[in-house]
């Protein structure tokens, strides 16, 4: 499905004159605006772009630091349509989350043009243009450049699941080549991409660390819910499948339960520092000294831990779990283990060998909090609570005045307390979460 682009080779020595660079920022100006009244939900996610006119990149790029990237010798070869296509291509890279999902996918390949590209670049491309395709054939606007990669094969395909495929094949010759999708990303891991110039973006996605990858996430995801938000409200037709689908997967997460648990405790708990007194317990694995989160205060972190019959067989899962928090996000907690009944009330936990060697685990009768936050009320705790349990046990009617908040983390079931208030997290069989 490869079409050259005859007309456009590109010269990494040539000259940007102040009169090309001036007529291509007025271009991509009028364009984008133009784009938000004709497809807002493209026109919505590239106003979060800063548009960087260079000859450094063979065609366009983005990187992490939500840089665009604009050859203006090779916008001059497109249709106003065209470039409003690439456009799109772009914007989707990180809007798509490129670099959080990239993980250990780091093989170079040689393209069938003779290029050397990232393989996931290449996945990336192709997912990406099944979604901008979608959108184009409602949309008369919109239209991919030919020589990209576009293949219906791969309809509904992730780019995860195009890597498994294009991996092995590759193994037996080479990766498709595109015209004008290779090196689109700046920062893959990889050191230099192809068309990237002499000089590294120091923003280019290899230095990132684990809060800028979740803030990164974080922009991106709202901003696609906010873009499709804008296009319905604009009723510009409803949103191709390929988009809803994207749209329905960020509004009902799948993720690892542990993931989001940390995020809302570290929201809503203690205020932390950093120290290198003592390295991070990840320091040695990755070969760099990372600090650590220092504690403040007393504890302010609760969990009450359902041991009632109805969670027998979940001590082992939880007890990971409680550990993760102490070691991740570097908490001293209290436990409450209770039935209908308070069998243990342990401050100061700190790690899951601790709960073990306390010997606080126990229960097996019947189902009721409340004795645990009459004794949180009692002793004016003020900070956040999480409730392990499978929904199956008595609660106050109320919340109590002073506690913070309440995360129900929901074991094998959909079904919170009957009285439940604050907010509900439920876990899979598979150890996996949604709210």
């Amino acid at each position: 499905m490869s079409h050259k682009i005859e007309s456009y080779v590109w010269d990494p020595k040539a000259e940007v004159s102040s009169d090309l660079e001036h007529r291509t920022k007025e271009r991509i100006t009028e364009l984008r605006t133009a784009l938000t009244s004709w497809c807002p939900f493209f026109g919505h996610l590239l106003l979060k772009l800063r548009p960087v006119i260079t000859n450094k990149m063979p065609t366009m790029g983005v990187n992490p630091g939500r840089d665009l990237f604009i050859n203006p010798f090779f916008t001059e070869m497109l249709s106003d349509k065209e470039v409003l296509g690439v456009l799109a291509h772009e914007v989707l890279h990180p809007a798509m989350l490129y670099w959080e999902r990239m993980g250990s996918r780091k093989v170079i390949v040689t393209t069938a043009n003779g290029q050397r590209s990232s393989l996931w670049n290449i996945c990336h491309d192709y997912a990406i243009n099944m979604v901008v395709d979608d959108f184009a054939q409602k949309n008369q606007h919109l239209a991919l450049p030919p020589g990209g990669l576009l293949d219906r094969k791969y309809q509904d395909w992730s780019a995860e699941e195009i890597y498994d495929e294009l991996l092995s094949n590759c193994e037996e010759g080479e990766a498709p080549g595109s015209e004008w999708g290779q090196g689109d990303c700046e920062g893959d891991g990889q050191g230099k991409g192809e068309g990237e110039g002499e000089g590294e973006d120091e923003n280019d996605g290899r230095g990132m660390s684990e809060a800028q990858q979740r803030e990164n996430e974080n922009f991106w995801r709202q901003s696609i819910i906010e873009a499709a938000q804008t296009h319905e409200r604009q009723k510009r037709g409803t949103l191709p499948a390929s988009i809803q689908k994207i749209v329905n997967e960020i509004l009902d997460p799948k993720v690892p339960w542990i993931d989001v648990l940390s995020r809302w405790v570290g929201e809503n708990g203690r205020r932390q520092d950093l120290s290198y007194m003592r390295p991070n317990r990840r320091s040695e694995s990755i070969g760099e000294m990372l600090p650590i989160l220092v504690k403040q205060g007393v504890d302010d972190v609760c969990v009450l831990w359902d041991t009632s019959g109805s969670m027998s067989g979940t001590e082992k899962e939880v007890l990971a779990e409680v550990g993760g928090i102490c070691d991740d996000l570097c908490l001293s907690i209290r436990i409450i283990c209770i039935d209908c009944v308070i069998h243990s009330d342990t401050q100061d936990i700190q790690s899951a060998i601790q709960v073990l060697d306390e010997g606080i685990i126990k229960g097996g009768g019947g189902s009721d909090f409340t004795p645990a936050f009459d004794k949180l009320v009692e002793d004016q705790f003020q900070g956040v609570v999480l409730a392990f349990t499978d929904g199956m046990i008595g609660v106050p009617s109320l919340k109590p005045e002073l506690i913070r908040d309440v995360l129900w983390v929901l074991w094998h079931t959909d079904r919170p307390p009957t009285e439940a208030w604050g907010e509900v997290l439920r876990v899979d069989d598979d150890g996996n979460a949604k709210r």
